[in-house]
């Protein structure tokens, strides 16, 4: 028998009762994203923890390198996002550049543009 390979989240309410659902929304007030898990078929299925508080505010860093995914983070945010803000550091010179912000979704892998030279540090402030 084939087993089907389903993604499903875990979610908490306000009576303290868990339910798991194939369906992945963000928090809201009655219901809270806990994690989603991401099964593959043979290896051990991949958990996503979120961040559930109260007008989250969250900073992502990193370092340009040459690999495309040294400009990308995960949202980790459980609730959509209300403010971006991105910034670089070049390395040239070390000083802290505004560049545009990246757009970001619920639930998914945000690609930081604006950073173009390997060695440049970059910041993106999320709050939801």
């Amino acid at each position: 028998m084939k087993r089907r390979i389903t993604t499903k989240a875990l979610y908490i309410d306000r009576k303290g009762v868990i339910t798991i659902s194939s369906t992945i929304v963000p928090s809201t007030p009655d219901k809270a994203l806990i994690h989603k898990v991401t099964p593959d078929g043979t290896n051990a299925p991949a958990v996503k923890n979120y961040i559930n508080r109260r007008r989250p505010h969250v900073k992502y860093t990193g370092v340009k390198s040459g690999a495309g995914s040294s400009t990308e983070f995960a949202n980790e945010l459980a609730v959509p996002i209300r403010y971006v803000d991105a910034r670089v550091k070049r390395a040239a010179d070390s000083l802290l550049y505004d560049i545009n912000e990246p757009g970001v979704s619920f639930d998914a892998l945000v690609t930081v543009a604006g950073v173009v030279t390997n060695g440049d540090t970059w910041l993106v402030e999320l709050e939801g």
